[in-house]
């Protein structure tokens, strides 16, 4: 490779992405290749220094990206004046920023240093970056508090430095002269860390601003002069009052909405203004009660992706109008005090749904409806509610299914034939209900099943026929099981956990335990 590299001087660009190359590229000879403007190394194995990989001779060079890689340090790259995109991101660098030589790359762009262990205070020199546009320092150890460099750099665009350890006090309307910034995400993980909401007028318009776990208590009031913005998360706050609904009004093209885990009370009222954008709105973990708008299905009939409302106290049955919302692929609804039947039509025009969670409500009635037609359905979760009678063939179009749990109901009869054909089935949950039979016969074809848990029923009948080869967490206890106790349950090497317990099975325990047996918990 080295040789190879000798001709080829006049290379202006060089890709080696994800190749598991580490040691070797000590060798590549990457200081021939002078005219080189752009070089790709991301996703390797590299845990050399830099200067051994020859950089210092690349003085042409424009772009560099390093990402994903095992580097240690920085050290290295200072001879490369004329850089404008540097990405260091998920590498092993730790120290401070001020001393791994960013600073001499005032000619900087773009830099990405995520996912690092850099530590120490953002270092002033950043106000000598006068080019920067893109600038990610989040998730490293960066701490003190939230430095000045940054309002000073009104070339900044894009601003990330969320998840460190900032503290103390800081005022947003440090940013109200900064013309060009669309996208600042910030959050701390010292609990000191506040947000101060002022009152003041931006000069920019956002696109995109995160702010979490920022202890703020009330929206900041410039978000009132915001109108592009396409993604907003104020999630992990102690944000109290009723739904901003007006952030819906006045930023019609937004795609995103978080408010997770808050203090938002009241009934959820929503504008009565059609919202066409597509639509991530997510709300759980509040206090949010009363029943869900009816009119959610004409504001949001084509553009809702997903909805989660779960954790909060919400109450009534389910808008008969939510089969109307098209976009839908995931709904969570989970932890609430839902009641009531689902509907026959139950979200009968949502074809696009993946993801669907009713757990821990108080629902009742025919499981699964019978006109569900959602061919693309992975995860189902109705456990803890209070449905009753057989399982009916709303699923039966549901054959990509790879979580089905309804545990915890009171479902009865036996478990039709067709589940047997549900080949992606990872996990299958169905304890305390009612269930009757010998479910195993239908189970035999499920080859991906790595959890069955079918404890607390009425089942019988003898689990010889049954291919164990794949489970790894098998819960059968207290039901009517007979027969002998299948060798090839110990002589599995993928089980973890097994509980047989309070059956009628007969005959001897089986000492044919297997010596590669990963058992770890046999009762």
């Amino acid at each position: 490779m080295r040789e190879g590299l000798k001709y080829l001087k006049n290379l202006k660009e060089f890709n080696m992405v994800h190749n598991g190359m580490s040691g070797s590229l000590n060798s590549l000879g990457l200081a021939h290749l002078t005219n080189l403007k752009s070089l790709d190394l991301s996703d390797n194995q590299i845990n050399t220094s830099l200067s051994s990989l020859g950089l210092v001779n690349l003085t042409n060079l424009k772009r560099l990206d390093l990402s994903e890689n095992q580097i240690a340090n920085a050290r290295g790259l200072v001879s490369l004046k004329d850089l404008k995109a540097l990405n260091l991101g998920d590498n092993e660098m730790n120290g401070s920023l001020s001393s791994s030589g960013i600073c001499e790359l005032m000619a900087l762009v773009e830099l990405d240093l995520m996912h690092n262990n850099f530590g120490g205070q953002v270092p002033q020199c950043l106000t000598n970056f006068t080019y920067l546009k893109v600038l990610v320092l989040s998730s490293n150890q960066l701490n003190g508090t939230m430095p000045s460099a940054f309002t000073q750099m009104k070339s900044l665009e894009y601003l990330d430095v969320q998840e460190n350890n900032f503290e103390g006090k800081y005022s947003l309307s440090s940013w109200a002269n900064h013309s060009k910034l669309q996208a600042f995400a910030l959050s701390s993980r010292n609990n000191t860390f506040q947000v101060e909401n002022e009152n003041w007028f931006p000069a920019f318009q956002l696109k995109a601003l995160k702010l979490t776990h920022c202890n703020l208590h009330a929206i900041p009031s410039f978000l009132l002069y915001q109108y592009d913005l396409l993604s907003l998360d104020l999630s992990h706050n102690k944000l109290v009052g009723t739904f901003p609904s007006w952030l819906l009004v006045n930023n019609t093209n937004l795609r995103g909405m978080y408010l997770v885990n808050n203090s938002f009370s009241g009934t959820l009222k929503l504008p009565n203004t059609k919202h066409d954008s597509n639509v991530v709105l997510d709300v759980s973990h509040n206090n949010f009660s009363g029943q869900l708008p009816k009119n959610i299905s004409k504001i949001f009939s084509n553009s809702l992706e997903l909805l989660s409302m779960s954790g909060n106290s919400f109450e009534g049955n389910l808008p008969l109008s939510m089969g109307e919302m098209k976009a839908l692929r995931w709904v969570d609804f989970s932890n609430n005090h839902f009641s009531g039947e689902l509907p026959g039509d139950f979200l009968i025009g949502c074809f696009l749904l993946e993801f669907l969670n009713l757990s821990n409500n108080n629902f009742h009635g025919q499981i699964f409806p019978q006109y569900m037609n959602h061919p693309r359905l992975l995860f189902i979760y109705l456990n803890n509610n209070s449905f009753s009678g057989k399982i009916g063939r709303g699923l039966q179009n549901s054959m990509s299914l790879v979580v089905l749990d309804i545990s915890n109901n009171k479902v009865s009869g036996q478990v039709l034939n067709w589940i047997g054909n549900f080949s992606n089935l990872v996990f299958l949950l169905m304890s305390k209900n009612l269930l009757e039979g010998n479910i195993l016969v239908q189970l035999s074809k499920l080859s991906s099943l790595t959890v069955l848990d079918v404890s607390k029923n009425r089942l019988t009948g003898p689990i010889t026929s049954f291919n164990f080869s794949f489970i790894k967490e098998l819960f059968m206890q207290k039901n009517a099981f007979t027969g002998p106790i299948p060798k090839s349950l110990f002589r599995s090497s993928e089980l973890l956990m097994l509980n047989l317990r309070d059956n009628q099975f007969l005959g001897s325990i089986p000492n044919l335990i297997n010596k590669h047996s990963s058992l770890r918990v046999l009762l």
